[in-house]
């Protein structure tokens, strides 16, 4: 009997067996026997799954239950040699690769204890998802009945990325199960160590990267390990130990553009004699790859440091909704006893009426198509700017520059009539009015309530 094993990730019982046979390891007669065996523990597989109540089992469950088999045979047959198949069954390798498995399933309990000791406190949803979620998901699943069939598999995103990067579907690693998941976790630890070992330094760090690049960091896919790296590294450039720059500290650190690679291998060796080895030999196989970021800072002045940003409280503004105030309600019916356009608009300069008010009066459709026009170009350059902050909030952030290009354009809401007007209005502006706007844009700081 011949059964036809598959297996994404690695080489099955049926290949194994065939390659042993072609190869004269075993003969024909003991080729037999032992798929007649790999038949007997598909068949024990699908007792345990129905609870030994029943041998009837859907095409998809079958597949399943071959693939556990060969996930637990290649873990238990990984160190042996063909040869020792003649004496040595599928069962012995099947149990074998169980003891296995199930010794990783307890290094993974164990490194997510290690990992919720050493957490770093931070709003980073991703990050905290794999300690709190994501691996104690997969612990439960494996500590189940069909616990077995569950470690083979991995259903959980890991979407927290490592230093090299997000593992779309997990493919990178040619990996799954408990195989992917202490793969992954062995990395996760020993990033989150170093970055441990500047204490609460890291956390001083994320609230400055969030002021300097204008996010929170709660949904953003960035990796702690290589953020703190990077600003080690600067830090050591100029012969400072911490994590945080100030605006001057990063153009100091621009300054070894001349001879930043002896510098940079200065900084690994120095890290080599301070760090844990772990951390180290982790640290150093992306060495090439932060070599890289460091010659578009210097070579491109492309941003990667975060630094203290100077920033002036005119530009931090708070915008709080009234629509549900009896103020805005004596507003509204101002305005909308008044039948000029002209009249509506001097209402709206002469009582300083608030943004939100503006926005709020927009949604109650105090204006007509080219009515917004005409009074968009009363507007002063500071409150276009804010109509456009509102309109595109990531705009300016990650200290990226603003440039009213027909990109810029295309990124207005057109089915908004205020916001499809505002392009109209500013494409009319001349270049010094687009050019300071463009300017203060970047430094607006905008919080909604």
């Amino acid at each position: 009997m011949i059964i036809n094993l598959t297996n994404a990730h690695n080489q099955g019982v049926d290949e194994t067996l065939r390659q042993a046979l072609a190869q004269r390891q075993i003969d024909t007669k003991r080729y037999q026997t032992l798929c007649l065996e790999v038949y007997d523990v598909i068949n024990e597989l699908v007792n345990l799954y129905n609870h030994k109540k029943s041998s009837s089992i859907s095409l998809e469950n079958y597949k399943q239950m071959i693939d556990t088999l060969n996930y637990y045979f290649n873990h238990g047959f990984m160190n042996h040699n063909a040869n020792e198949l003649i004496e040595k069954g599928i069962h012995h390798f099947f149990d074998l690769g169980y003891l296995e498995v199930n010794k990783d399933i307890n290094e993974i309990k164990e490194l997510l204890d290690q990992s919720k000791k050493r957490r770093i406190k931070t709003n980073n949803e991703r990050y905290n998802s794999i300690i709190d979620e994501q691996i104690p998901n997969f612990i439960k699943t494996c500590d189940e009945y069909r616990g077995s069939f569950n470690a083979c598999f991995t259903k959980e995103d890991l979407d927290y990325p490592l230093i090299d990067g997000l593992p779309l579907d997990h493919d990178m690693y040619l990996c799954d199960g408990t195989d992917l998941v202490l793969y992954y976790l062995r990395r996760f630890k020993t990033e989150n160590d170093f970055c441990t070992l500047f204490g609460s330094r890291v956390s001083d760090l994320i609230k400055q990267y969030e002021l300097c690049k204008d996010i929170e960091i709660t949904l953003l896919n960035i990796n702690l390990c290589e953020l703190c790296l990077m600003q080690y590294i600067a830090n050591r450039l100029i012969q400072k130990k911490d994590l945080l720059l100030t605006y001057y500290e990063k153009e100091l650190v621009k300054t070894f553009h001349h001879n930043y690679q002896e510098k940079i291998n200065m900084v690994y060796t120095e890290m080599n004699m301070l760090f844990p080895k772990e951390i180290f030999d982790t640290i150093i196989l992306f060495k090439k790859e932060i070599e890289n970021r460091f010659i578009s800072f210097f070579e491109k002045n492309i941003e990667i440091l975060v630094y203290e940003k100077v920033l002036d409280e005119k530009y931090n503004v708070v915008l709080t909704d009234t629509n549900n105030s009896p103020n805005f309600n004596k507003l509204l019916k101002d305005i909308q006893s008044l039948d000029k356009t002209t009249d509506k608009i001097a209402y709206l300069h002469d009582f300083e009426v608030s943004l939100f008010d503006i926005l709020d009066l927009f949604d109650n459709e105090i204006f007509y198509d080219v009515e917004y026009v005409q009074y968009f170009i009363t507007c002063t350059v500071e409150q276009l700017a804010l109509f456009i902050k509102i309109a595109i909030p990531d705009l300016g952030r990650f200290n990226m520059d603003v440039k009213m290009d027909e990109i810029f354009y295309s990124d207005f809401d057109d089915t908004c009539m205020w916001q499809r007007y505002l392009v109209e209005c500013l494409k009319m502006l001349s270049n010094q009015k687009r050019s300071e706007i463009e300017s203060l844009v970047s430094k607006i700081r905008l919080t909604i309530n």
